[in-house]
């Protein structure tokens, strides 16, 4: 059986800038982010931000108001004005300012502080969609009982959906998009995990064990199942047959 695919691809990982003064919520919301499958790097000021807008293209900015120096609204006002379109969301602490003044300075989102690394997730997943909807063209991968929305992010599988994190589908598109070719573990590390220094071949191990048995019918065999795998050249995609 093919593979059945529409338009083009996509990048293979969301990347993020996290900008807050707070140490211990860079630590703790990018260590979770990164563990989701998300590229994050992170700044506790306008300047080190700057530093690394200069040279990255990210996905999403999330960006607390309260800086030391420039405030949040300000970098978000001059980004806007330089013509930069990527999705803001922007952090409030307290009453520093009302929701509707956030958005004025071209915040695409508002988040108050506390807030859960689980809240976060869903916030950057829903500027992520925004985006895909409006700047990619449609396309879907289709492959016997299994339906890959790329731009949604979905996966269906017997018109179910199910849950995938952003390193299982992205795995799932690279493979449904090459049927049959093997990718080596470290064509997959380049490939999927970028530039996630911490990745292993572990972690391919184990994303792809855990992607098997949301898209396999059952527990097969490991030769029985849509993702086989080959010590010497990897892994491949094997449709099955008509």
């Amino acid at each position: 059986m093919s593979v059945t695919t529409l338009a083009l691809g996509r990048p293979a990982l969301p990347k993020i800038l996290l900008v807050d003064r707070d140490a211990d919520l860079l630590a703790l919301a990018c260590t979770y982010l990164s563990r989701q499958g998300y590229l994050v790097d992170t700044a506790a000021n306008e300047p080190g931000a700057q530093d690394l807008l200069a040279y990255n293209r990210y996905d999403v900015i999330i960006l607390a108001l309260d800086l030391p120096g420039t405030k949040g609204s300000e970098i978000c006002f001059r980004l806007r004005l330089g013509r930069n379109t990527t999705p803001i969301i922007m952090l409030l602490e307290g009453e520093q300012v009302s929701e509707e003044s956030g958005r004025k300075c071209g915040a695409d989102d508002i988040l108050h502080k506390p807030f859960t690394t689980g809240e976060l997730a869903k916030r950057i997943q829903v500027q992520l969609l925004k985006a895909d909807k409006s700047a990619r063209p449609a396309e879907t991968l289709r492959c016997g009982n299994l339906e890959l929305n790329c731009p949604n992010g979905i996966l269906l599988k017997d018109g179910v959906e199910i849950n995938l994190t952003p390193i299982e589908f992205a795995l799932l598109e690279l493979f449904m998009k090459h049927p049959q070719q093997y990718f080596s573990t470290d064509s997959l590390l380049t490939r999927v995990w970028s530039s996630q220094r911490h990745a292993s071949d572990e972690a391919v191990r184990s994303s792809i064990k855990r992607l098997r048995r949301k898209i396999d019918d059952a527990e097969p065999e490991e030769a029985q199942s849509l993702i086989q795998s080959n010590r010497r050249v990897g892994y491949r995609f094997r449709p099955p047959a008509d």
